[in-house]
């Protein structure tokens, strides 16, 4: 038998259905308790999934949203750190889904956009997230501005093209962050906000430089 494209998707989808808990989280494997870090991963996924045009169920985004802002409004921005507010509340803003939390994060996120924060510890794939979180959101401009600015001083260059670092001060393993996905989702920023950045053209050439021989962007 021959699996069509929405066979594999469906299937997919059923299987990381299967991994969310009565919470609303979900879960690496079964019987474990959910992750805070994997359920903003799972949902983007599922965000970049529906963007394609399949169906994603709605309540299942809904109940992972909910359980993102109330697991980081419990503790608080001060335990959980600006990178997994913004984090969470850009996953959450991408689902569309009417009912979910997110004014629950918005007010500890603002307080906490210091020139401090943007320009030094700010990680750098969730300075991306930041960007297009505030254009979506429609918050304030002369933030954003700081922003791409930020983006911008972390661009390198090297002999494949123009790539974002990751410093070693603000990586962080829970966002699963490599210079290729830093590099992407500053992309993604740029083209979310049509901005004009004069080396957009190098992004994409190193980008495309950096795929694997068998067509792949990935790592271990």
């Amino acid at each position: 038998n021959f699996y069509t494209t929405n066979d594999v998707v469906d299937i997919g989808l059923r299987k990381i259905y299967g991994n969310q808990t009565y919470d609303g989280g979900f879960t690496y494997f079964k019987g474990m308790q959910s992750s805070l870090y994997l359920t903003i991963q799972v949902l983007n996924s599922l965000s970049d999934i529906r963007d394609a045009g399949y169906a994603v169920d709605g309540g299942v985004m809904l109940s992972a949203s909910n359980y993102v802002s109330n697991t980081l409004s419990a503790k608080g921005i001060s335990h959980y750190g600006m990178d997994t507010y913004v984090a969470g509340a850009y996953a959450i803003s991408r689902t569309n889904v009417e009912g979910s939390a997110l004014g629950n994060l918005s007010s500890p996120i603002l307080r906490g956009l210091n020139n401090a924060y943007v320009n030094e510890r700010a990680n750098t794939t969730v300075l991306s997230y930041l960007a297009m979180l505030l254009k979506k959101e429609g918050w304030d401009d002369g933030i954003m501005r700081k922003v791409y600015t930020s983006l911008e001083n972390r661009v390198g260059i090297d002999s494949r093209g123009a790539y974002v670092k990751a410093g070693s001060s603000d990586y962080n393993w829970q966002f699963y962050e490599t210079p290729i996905k830093n590099t992407s989702m500053f992309l993604k920023a740029i083209v979310f906000d049509k901005r004009n950045y004069s080396q957009t053209d190098k992004i994409l050439r190193w980008i495309l430089a950096s795929r694997s021989k068998d067509g792949a962007w990935g790592s271990t």
